[in-house]
């Protein structure tokens, strides 16, 4: 049987481990904040893409003060995010222009000319780029790095009725289902 001193360090772990996950659902107004996480901003050595750095980094040029702050990812998306963040997104990921313009609901051509131009997304594109960064975010933080989760996100799962994560993520009701699975995976139920 557990002594009580084990018994609250055992709580103690999992209590921060559900923190930890709790904190990246929660907003961090305190130091310079450059990475987002399911819309809110975290510390610079909490991001592990390289979309999330460049997307918190855009971001923030729309934070204000107050209240308001807690909206600074939709103030972004309304304005439009630059075509940077996407090439970062297309790099995290190892997809071609084609699945990049595909996941982002517009043409090749499209994605082209913005990049050409240096020119922002347009509002829909702007929030799918948002939700693939934060599932792709919260994918490497459950398998520890970038390529594994890359890797699954790629792969039909069966925990998807064999569908293919990056496939469902083309609509909220798909991106919900896949971040549902990743928590289901990182507490360790059966998925």
């Amino acid at each position: 049987m557990a002594t009580t001193s084990e018994t609250k360090k055992t709580k103690k772990r999992v209590s921060a481990k559900q923190s930890m996950s709790a904190a990246c659902w929660s907003v961090r107004a305190e130091s310079a904040p450059i990475a987002l996480f399911n819309y809110e901003l975290i510390k610079p050595g909490e991001a592990r893409t390289q979309v999330t750095k460049q997307l918190g980094k855009w971001i923030i040029r729309f934070r204000t003060t107050g209240a308001e702050k807690a909206f600074s990812v939709h103030a972004a998306v309304v304005r439009g995010i630059g075509i940077s963040v996407a090439d970062a997104l297309k790099g995290d990921l190892n997809i071609n222009d084609k699945q990049m313009a595909e996941a982002l609901g517009t043409s090749e051509s499209t994605l082209l000319r913005l990049r050409k131009a240096d020119k922002d997304l347009d509002e829909v594109a702007s929030d799918r780029l948002v939700r693939y960064a934060r599932i792709l975010e919260i994918a490497t933080e459950v398998f520890g790095d970038t390529q594994k989760a890359r890797s699954w996100l790629k792969r039909p799962q069966f925990g998807l009725a064999g569908k293919i994560p990056l496939e469902l993520m083309k609509s909220e009701a798909g991106a919900r289902e896949v971040e549902s699975l990743l928590m289901r995976i990182e507490h360790g139920v059966l998925a």
